[in-house]
């Protein structure tokens, strides 16, 4: 009795208490938690200890890649908190999954005061229903042409910017459509140059157009009475003339074709 008592122990010492720790080593595991991953201390050269080395390296593989996530989680973190552009991803019934410090900073509002915020709210009102109608189209994998729209927004400070989002979406762990993210650029300042710009090239060419039609007033209004003095000067030359009258003409026509070679040449600069 004493001999299978001690056999006993020996196969228990062994054997189960081996196998006990692998078990509660597994059973602790949580996915969620790296800190449950254990390492199993079993010595021996039998197929127990074997398996334990092998659920060993699993564990320390794990804790490997799971550090490595976190710090690649990290640097994108870093990365969408910095970037001066407005990140932003939506749900397709508008609520905010995401929102980097740049695009709260737009709206006025903490860090964290955009979690689960309705969009929509802060889209001008004539851009609201085409926003809408957009999101239902993303929920099908659909987005606009080039992955681009635009639309106003009033921050809470009550100024009103217009944003350019360049679009993509965020799909789950069977491939669907998730969510739609969008980089967002203000463009309010750039639109506003584009339209001073657009207005000074308008009253340029209004500018232009007008000095055209003063030009071709002149020309006709000078000119015409300069031809018909040179033509009724010339004809009088044609006539008897004693000679101080033939040297008052001539002096008539020269000086009129003189002065309509001034006319032509300051016509003819004002079009440059």
């Amino acid at each position: 009795a004493g001999l299978v008592s001690a056999a006993g122990r020996l196969l228990w010492r062994c054997r189960c208490r081996p196998i006990q720790r692998l078990q509660g080593a597994v059973q602790g595991c949580n996915p969620d938690d790296e800190s449950s991953l254990e390492l199993v201390e079993i010595r021996g050269n039998d197929e127990i200890a074997s398996l334990a080395s092998t659920i060993n390296r699993m564990v320390l593989r794990i804790r490997e890649r799971t550090a490595n996530l976190r710090q690649t989680s990290e640097k994108l973190d870093t990365y969408i908190q910095t970037v001066q552009t407005t990140l932003l991803a939506l749900d397709f019934e508008g609520r905010v999954q995401l929102l980097n410090r740049s695009g709260a900073a737009l709206l006025g509002l903490g860090e964290e005061d955009w979690q689960g915020m309705d969009w929509l709210r802060w889209v001008q009102e004539e851009d609201r229903e085409q926003l809408r109608i957009w999101l239902r189209q993303a929920a099908g994998g659909q987005l606009p042409p080039r992955a681009e729209l635009e639309y106003a927004i009033r921050n809470r400070r009550g100024e009103q910017r217009l944003l350019r989002w360049y679009l993509s979406l965020l799909e789950n762990a069977e491939g669907r459509p998730a969510a739609r993210l969008g980089s967002g650029e203000d463009i309010t300042d750039r639109r506003a140059q584009e339209q001073e710009l657009e207005r000074a090239r308008q009253e340029a060419e209004e500018a232009n157009a007008a000095k055209s039609e003063f030009l071709s007033r002149m020309s006709h209004e000078l000119r015409t009475p300069m031809n018909a003095i040179i033509g009724m000067a010339h004809l009088a030359l044609r006539t008897e003339l004693d000679p101080r009258q033939r040297d008052y003409v001539q002096k008539i026509s020269v000086a009129g074709q003189n002065l309509l070679g001034i006319i032509n040449d300051i016509l003819d600069f004002s079009k440059l």
